[in-house]
């Protein structure tokens, strides 16, 4: 908790609100966060006394500002600690022990932060400051991006990973996959240097392809385009999206697309081809299939119904 709130105190501005302004203080459930996780509850009274609950046990104590100095002592019977305002509004207190470096204290108002969870509290604080737009990623961190505006998402800007407990985590540099594989964000030295909109299909063994700066519907985009399946990068190999379509993945990206196609010769032989376009036969297409004779001679046929005609070597068309 210590170094969360460091954390968002060094990325937070200054608020205008003090303990100063006693309405804050007094009266209202402050809840303090101690440094091993414990909770203790503290009421302020107008009078200086402080009441605390800890485990269920109740105690009284003091308290004092001293509003020149901005600082806030507690007497809390077992021990007196003396306070500097860090962050202050009608929600949270953030207070530095004084005299230290990274000793935090933080107090949540039980009204408006019933779960007491001060951390969910500063990042929406933090994003609304800085417009941060964040990304839940593949991986269950976090990826913050500074200074996005609305949807549009800048390059060329700072960004910040976070775990699920709100810690603040190194970045490598490399591409990090959204938890839904929409998003593809192209990081080096902290900053965001590509984003990219993934088209999303399925292979037919029911796996999630996400294809980046593609359609789902126009196949023809996806050429020389980075492929993840399950949200793990595809160096190589064949991807069926469906039974007679699939790409052909080169060094991580995607080369070509097949297509197999069925089409029956004037002389009644039925061949299973494999095809770089999706509407006709080229030269360099492969015959992976022929009845009833296999594998299919070489030779020149004519196509059943048309006047074409193909010439085929090794089972090659040429």
């Amino acid at each position: 908790m210590k170094a969360i709130i460091k954390h968002f105190i060094s990325s937070l501005g200054r608020s205008s609100k003090s303990i100063e302004q006693k309405s804050l203080l007094i009266g209202k459930p402050w809840s303090l966060l101690d440094n091993d996780g414990a909770i203790q509850k503290l009421i302020f009274e107008p009078d200086n006394g402080l009441i605390l609950s800890k485990n269920g046990q109740v105690t009284q104590g003091s308290w004092k500002y001293y509003p020149d100095a901005k600082l806030l002592f507690i007497d809390r019977g077992t021990d007196k600690i003396l306070l500097k305002e860090q962050y202050i509004d009608d929600n949270i207190m953030l207070l530095k022990l004084d005299g230290t470096v990274d000793e935090f204290y933080a107090l949540a108002n039980e009204n408006t932060i019933p779960n007491l969870d001060i951390p969910s509290y500063l990042l929406k604080l933090k994003i609304k400051e800085h417009k941060i737009a964040q990304f839940k990623l593949f991986n269950g961190n976090t990826l913050l991006v500074f200074d996005a505006l609305g949807k549009y998402i800048p390059y060329g800007h700072k960004v910040e990973l976070i775990d699920s407990s709100f810690n603040t985590i190194p970045i490598p540099d490399g591409i990090y996959l959204s938890h839904d594989q929409c998003h593809s964000f192209h990081i080096t030295n902290n900053v965001l240097a590509y984003h990219s909109l993934n088209g999303i299909h399925k292979t037919v063994e029911g796996a999630k392809v996400a294809i980046e700066n593609s359609s789902p519907i126009e196949l023809h985009s996806v050429l020389n385009e980075r492929i993840y399946a399950n949200g793990l990068p595809i160096t190589s190999g064949n991807i069926f999206i469906k039974p007679d379509i699939f790409f052909v993945v080169k060094n991580g990206l995607i080369s070509k697309i097949k297509f197999h196609r069925i089409h029956y010769l004037a002389n009644g032989t039925r061949i299973q081809v494999e095809q770089s376009s999706f509407n006709k036969i080229s030269k360099g297409d492969l015959i992976i299939f022929s009845e009833p004779i296999s594998p299919l001679p070489d030779g020149r046929y004519r196509i059943a119904r048309k006047l074409s005609y193909i010439k085929i070597k090794n089972q090659i068309i040429v």
